[in-house]
């Protein structure tokens, strides 16, 4: 097979440090092929992988990012001046992944600067590309270290490239590629097809024509990818705005949270002492009934006769019962205290449920104001450079009618001064000498 595809996606420009790190290697990638070589060694001990020399990547900007956000700069600036503001959920960054077949790819890398020729013909595609369709080219990534291992230790590379673009084309000053049908994206794989012929590949097969959807071993496995990159930056973005209200909620709560935990150890205090207190009370009354029953036995016999042992036995019995008394009414303050910790307990999470909600109403206000107060400013900048422009009117104006009326001073004088002398001349005209 001898086939060269294209397939194009887009980005906010938030993803360009995900993507560029990926195209770049600056991040880990598990499945680079000479992982894949390792595991299938120890998976195949009789039928390894004997040799395989990796082919050097190449990247045509090493400053891709700086680029990226540079050209980006600019175009808001040109906006600016029209008036015109990029949304921020737009798609500025277009990334298309140039794809060739292994068979010829794999003909073309073993021929003397055969991996130059590739470098040399992506760099065509990129620039005509961005050229032809409108698109600020920033860098494209030759990626040779991706592939498997088919069923007989073969390495079966997956070569291809990656293109990223700014969408915007600064001759018209606007952005083209919403505009693009599926027939300009078919002319696309025609201009792939044209620049590598010369190095036997051709244009991969119009899926209108073959009526199939599947994709190849290497399209799925670098489709894979992509899904699997793209639901990265996607979590991360949403991890990242979770964080932020969760850190946010805690600060808010912990103050609650303390005051909570305070209220559980006092709750678990009292508790303890109120069982304790039941307990000696149970203690009491029971021993309480002894000793009356003690007494009664004690005195039984002598009951008529020992009237002052009795009646000293029970005040001192009376005086236990108070003491028991008073025992219960501090349970009884107890009791309370507890109840009343509780109320103040389910007020103070009350409390901290209606200050989540404040805080959720406040952060959207607070976005709602920077929102608008980003319009104010804008507002703002225009309505200064127009007074800056009204400034240099009316100053300009001022000295032109200055200088206007210095004219008219000028010219009054002038004629004033024309107008005496032609009445010195006609006065002289009929002067006559005196005899």
């Amino acid at each position: 097979m001898n086939f060269i595809s294209i397939r194009s996606h887009y980005h906010k420009k938030e993803a360009i440090s995900k993507i560029l790190a990926h195209n770049e290697r600056t991040m880990n990638v598990d499945d680079l092929l000479i992982y894949k070589i390792e595991k299938y060694n120890k998976s195949n001990p009789q039928n390894q992988v004997k040799s395989y020399i990796p082919f050097e990547n190449h990247s045509s900007n090493n400053y891709a990012k700086k680029s990226f956000d540079f050209n980006y700069k600019k175009m808001e600036e040109i906006n600016k001046k029209k008036k015109v503001y990029t949304k921020k959920n737009a798609n500025s960054l277009i990334e298309q992944v140039v794809s060739l077949s292994n068979e010829q790819a794999q003909k073309i890398l073993s021929q003397p600067n055969g991996r130059q020729k590739l470098i040399e013909k992506f760099d065509e595609l990129h620039h005509q590309i961005a050229d032809k369709y409108g698109l600020k080219a920033i860098n494209y990534d030759l990626h040779l270290d991706e592939g498997h291992i088919n069923d007989k230790g073969e390495v079966i590379l997956n070569v291809h490239a990656h293109l990223t673009y700014l969408n915007y084309d600064f001759s018209q000053e606007k952005s083209l590629w919403r505009t693009y049908t599926k027939k300009d994206f078919e002319q696309m794989q025609d201009l792939a097809g044209e620049i590598f012929s010369d190095l036997g590949f051709k244009r991969g097969i119009s899926k209108s024509k073959t009526k199939k959807e599947h994709l190849s071993t290497e399209d799925y496995i670098y489709s894979k990818q992509q899904q699997d990159l793209q639901k990265i930056l996607d979590t991360e973005i949403q991890i990242s705005k979770l964080e932020s209200e969760i850190s946010e909620i805690q600060k808010e709560l912990k103050a609650g949270a303390e005051n909570k935990n305070q209220l559980k150890e006092d709750i678990k205090k009292l508790r303890s002492e109120r069982k304790d207190l039941i307990i000696t009370k149970k203690d009491f009354d029971a021993e309480t009934t002894k000793e009356i029953t003690n007494i009664f036995k004690k005195h039984k016999k002598t009951i008529g006769y020992d009237y002052e042992s009795i009646k000293l036995d029970t005040l001192k019995l009376l005086k236990d019962v108070s003491n028991t008394n008073t025992q219960l009414s501090d349970l009884k303050a107890l009791e309370a205290k507890y109840e009343a910790l509780t109320t103040q307990n389910e007020k103070l999470q009350k409390n901290n449920n209606e200050l989540s909600q404040d805080k959720i109403d406040i952060e959207s206000k607070r976005q709602s104001l920077e929102r608008e107060n980003e319009n104010l400013k804008t507002k703002n900048s225009d309505l200064e450079e127009e007074n800056s422009t009204m400034k240099e009117f009316i100053k300009s104006d001022i000295v032109r009618k200055s200088q206007y009326l210095e004219f008219r001073e000028m010219r009054k004088s002038k004629f004033q001064e024309l107008k005496e002398k032609k009445q010195d001349k006609s006065t002289s005209k009929y002067n006559f000498p005196s005899l």
